[in-house]
């Protein structure tokens, strides 16, 4: 069993795994068990979940598919703000639909 990445964050753990399965890859999410010790650990002692990959031989593409998901979660796409043409809301460009009347973004 391989990890293919660590993290303090329970719902990223969880979303990634998800994110995993719908590309074919079983993954679990190891290290739950000890969130239910927060608050008797000493202090300053980080909890860290592994999602690993229950397949050794998928590593390559459980690998290249974390690393795109971390990719599009952690950072905004560069560039400018951009205005609706539909109804003329200002949105950050990290957004891809309207959120006042739903229309997608022009390329």
């Amino acid at each position: 069993m391989k990890c293919v990445h660590q993290t303090s964050d329970r719902t990223a753990a969880h979303l990634l795994r998800s994110a995993l399965a719908a590309e074919g890859v079983e993954a679990i999410v190891q290290g739950e068990h000890l969130f239910s010790l927060q608050g008797e650990l000493p202090a300053g002692l980080a909890l860290e979940l592994r999602v690993c990959i229950v397949d050794d031989e998928q590593l390559p593409k459980a690998v290249r598919l974390t690393a795109e998901w971390l990719r599009q979660r952690n950072g905004p796409p560069a560039g400018e703000p951009w205005v609706c043409a539909a109804c003329g809301e200002r949105h950050e460009p990290q957004f891809e639909t309207c959120w006042c009347c739903g229309a997608e973004r022009d390329a």
